[in-house]
């Protein structure tokens, strides 16, 4: 499947500019059904990692990409996860025109999807299916706190690979020249901000939203055992997912599950669900 990517609405891009100013919705594909997924940036901001999922995914749907704003905008002002739920849910509202909606995040993104998912229930009645993709454990900020600066170099890494390759990425800051600088750099400040933001952030229970949890088994390479703690359970997610359906560990680590095989297993989990029961819009 070939995406065509587009913004649906041109943003400004200054150092006045807002958060509802910057933020910026993406459509990777039209579809022609009733059903959008939306694929919500991980810790590093970027969307790159998504690519192979989305190119799995059917024709028929609808499909829209947030990135970080701040990733692009470094005079944004730091945020709460909270706040930065209602800021994408209302972009997105205006432009879910179709009845069905499927939330999808990584990592970073499955907290935001959480809280999108939230929002939306609440604001406007609208419910539908949600995938959290290897997130952390719900309101794990010890661990989060645990994390060191060589793991968090070790992010910046793994998703500068996603972009140019592993074989094109320089290892040191010192070595990346142009473009590959500016990205780190921008890959630095929106990790940092994201994980100050998960730190401080209380998952709430989200009504009504059919949902998936989906765990990777094996720790990534630089990485400690904070990503994956006992608390990360079915038990707990139960807590603020109250309709989970699928609560599943498969073999792979924080970052080969949205590559593969791994990822094969992944939309097949999803499937389960059987999208063509997906609640429908309420209001």
């Amino acid at each position: 499947m070939e995406l065509v990517e587009q913004q649906l609405e041109v943003k400004p891009n200054s150092n006045k500019t807002t958060w509802s100013d910057a933020i910026a919705v993406h459509e990777w594909q039209a579809g022609y059904d009733d059903e959008t997924v939306v694929l919500i940036h991980p810790v590093g901001g970027d969307v790159e990692a998504y690519r192979e999922l989305a190119a799995k995914l059917p024709d028929t749907a609808q499909i829209l990409v947030i990135t970080d704003p701040h990733h692009s905008n470094p005079d944004l002002t730091e945020i709460s996860l909270k706040e930065r739920a209602r800021v994408y849910a209302d972009a997105l509202i205006k432009n879910l025109a179709k009845q069905r909606v499927h939330l999808i995040g990584w990592s970073f993104g499955a907290w935001v999807a959480h809280e999108i998912a939230l929002y939306l229930h609440d604001k406007s009645g609208i419910s539908g299916q949600l995938t959290l993709i290897d997130p952390p454990a719900p309101n794990s900020s010890a661990d989060l706190q645990q994390l060191s600066e060589h793991e968090i170099e070790q992010i910046f890494l793994k998703e500068l690979s996603e972009k140019w390759g592993a074989d094109n990425v320089q290892s040191s800051e010192e070595s990346m020249r142009g473009e590959q600088h500016e990205y780190r750099a921008a890959l630095v400040r929106c990790t940092s901000s994201n994980i100050k933001a998960m730190v401080n952030h209380q998952m709430r229970p989200v009504p009504s939203w059919k949902a998936n949890v989906i765990l990777a088994s094996e720790t990534a390479e630089g990485l400690n055992e904070n990503q994956n703690t006992s608390a990360n359970n079915r038990i707990s997610w139960l807590e603020v997912l109250p309709n989970l359906q699928n609560w599943k560990v498969i073999e792979a680590d924080h970052y080969s599950i949205m590559r593969g095989e791994a990822l094969d297993d992944v939309l097949s989990i999803m499937d389960l669900l059987d999208t063509r029961e997906l609640i429908r819009m309420e209001g």
